[in-house]
């Protein structure tokens, strides 16, 4: 494993997302570093500025009346591939990671002839800040919110939005999924955008970023009966991890939604369901059990987009191809997409790696409950309410997808 470079030019002056204008974080809050909706708007309209390929568009708003973006990059006439961050308000590394897979693209283009050909060939939407409210909320007054803002009338806020696709939905009497599938305006905004593609276009694919885990999941959730599809989808998924473990180390567990817990109303369920086209949820970093849980400190980002966006490269171009395809072209070592671009000699410290024995380990140590996962280990840092977490009580760490 080579040496990791991280480079703080790479987040400051000279950077390969030189649309980005962000000061240095503080280091007594180290989470400070991750963008406000407000910055994120700003890093993506100066993209949109910069690049005239790209196109910056509101595709609906919150329940609150905030704007939810979408950047379109690449060949509009091409199959659509849907990129989307933060359904859950506390996931913010989701953000960070489809925002800057985005600007990957648009600033490495000209010097890289895969990445060009790629956008000659697909309609890449990203969409980095799907739950606008409960994200503000999570950065302001409570860091483990999860859900949107939704107020309902008998008291109870929050649709967790990962629930409330039209995809085995079911009902909760504590509003948890919503009213009705797509009750919400957020789930909304993302099934007209997806629909309008289907009507004018091809459906290629589906990646929705969360954390965490260390995790690359794929349909359905709600029942163990795989898709017709299931050895694309796993081949794939297995795949991306090998990449991802010889990029950066980390080892992540692939498999169906199901066997890790059964998940009803999900959007990688639907997005599969009424396109066909594969679809995945990545669990992003920490690790099961890791103490920093959802509070990934800043200084872990570049190393996930590194190992995150080569791997969901090739997924792309394994999806636009219908088949297996070479992702080290030169057999140098290097991503073809990586190639003379800022990250063609990173790669990641050594002390981001884990062994499989530990990853084995931990999965072993997990239980569920109901769609669930509890991890044992107890983090004084989580007070558990009503608000954040309805109906929940305990000392356990709770992951969701």
């Amino acid at each position: 494993m080579r040496s990791f470079i991280l480079l703080t030019i790479l987040f400051t002056t000279v950077s390969l997302f030189s649309a980005e204008v962000r000061s240095l974080p503080d280091e007594t809050h180290p989470e400070t570093y991750y963008m406000s909706g407000d910055e994120l708007h700003t890093f993506l309209q100066n993209l949109a500025d910069k690049h005239p390929e790209a196109t910056l568009s509101t595709i609906g708003q919150s329940w609150e009346k905030r704007d939810i973006y979408s950047l379109e990059i690449g060949n509009p006439d091409a199959p659509a591939v849907f990129v989307v961050g933060l359904h859950h308000a506390r996931e913010w590394i989701s953000l960070e990671m489809t925002a800057h897979f985005a600007a990957f693209l648009l600033e490495n283009r000209e010097n890289n002839s895969d990445i060009d050909n790629l956008l000659n060939h697909v309609d890449f939407h990203f969409i980095p800040l799907l739950n606008p409210d409960g994200y503000l909320f999570s950065r302001e007054e409570n860091r483990h919110w999860r859900n949107n803002r939704h107020l309902f009338d008998d008291g109870h806020i929050g649709v967790d939005l990962n629930r409330n696709y039209d995809a085995a939905w079911v009902y909760n009497d504590e509003h948890l999924h919503g009213e009705a599938p797509f009750s919400e305006p957020e789930t909304t905004a993302l099934k007209e955008l997806i629909e309008k593609k289907m009507q004018t276009g091809e459906v290629a694919g589906f990646f929705s970023y969360h954390s965490y885990s260390q995790l690359i999941l794929f349909p359905p959730g709600s029942t163990e009966t795989p898709y017709a599809d299931v050895d694309m989808m796993l081949s794939t998924g297995e795949t991306m991890a090998k990449i991802i473990k010889k990029e950066c180390g980390r080892a992540y567990t692939v498999k169906q939604i199901f066997y890790l817990y059964p998940v009803f109303g999900g959007a990688s369920e639907w997005f599969h369901d009424v396109t066909g086209a594969p679809a995945f949820t990545i669990e992003l970093p920490p690790a099961a059990g890791d103490p920093q849980g959802f509070k990934l400190l800043a200084d872990d980002i570049q190393s996930v987009l590194y190992e995150q966006t080569g791997a969901a490269l090739y997924a792309v171009e394994r999806m636009i191809a219908g088949e297996d395809v070479s992702y080290d072209d030169n057999n140098n070592g290097i991503l073809n997409w990586y190639e003379n671009t800022a990250w063609e000699n990173l790669s990641c410290d050594s002390e981001n790696e884990d062994s499989d024995d530990e990853r084995s380990e931990g999965d072993s140590d997990t239980k569920t409950d109901g769609d669930i996962e509890i991890i044992d280990y107890y983090d004084e840092d989580i007070a558990f309410d009503s608000e954040s977490t309805p109906a929940l009580s305990g000392c356990s760490l709770l992951i969701f997808l």
